[in-house]
């Protein structure tokens, strides 16, 4: 099983993920579930890449996730990995932090592997 495949399985067992897509650190979308057309991985990698900029432009060492709030209530992640860009959409009752606790060992553990 690839390092995609193991993200993909572990993180599609939390509950509360609506969509999910995983994208190298080139910006090539490598993986995507529940996500029709290019729209929601492009705004993932621009999330995600603009953070990794503000980073070095800055001299930040965060952040390593962004949180931003839709007008439904459903909540958009970005986690910027070691290899990987990974985003997700969760519903409105599911805590940001609870995901990212769970996500983020497994987003290290497989890009160091």
């Amino acid at each position: 099983m690839s390092k995609v495949e193991q993200l993909v399985e572990s993180i599609s067992a939390i509950n509360g993920i609506t969509k999910l897509v995983i994208a190298s650190r080139d910006g090539t979308i490598v993986s995507k579930q529940g996500v029709k057309g290019d729209q929601f991985g492009n705004l993932i990698l621009f999330v995600g890449m603009s953070t990794e900029q503000m980073r070095t432009l800055m001299g930040f060492n965060g952040p390593n996730y962004v949180v931003m709030n839709q007008s439904g209530g459903e909540k958009l992640v970005v986690l910027n990995g070691p290899k990987f860009i990974l985003g997700i959409e969760i519903g409105s009752t599911v805590s940001p932090t609870m995901i990212i606790d769970s996500i983020k060992p497994v987003l290290n553990r497989i890009s160091t592997t």
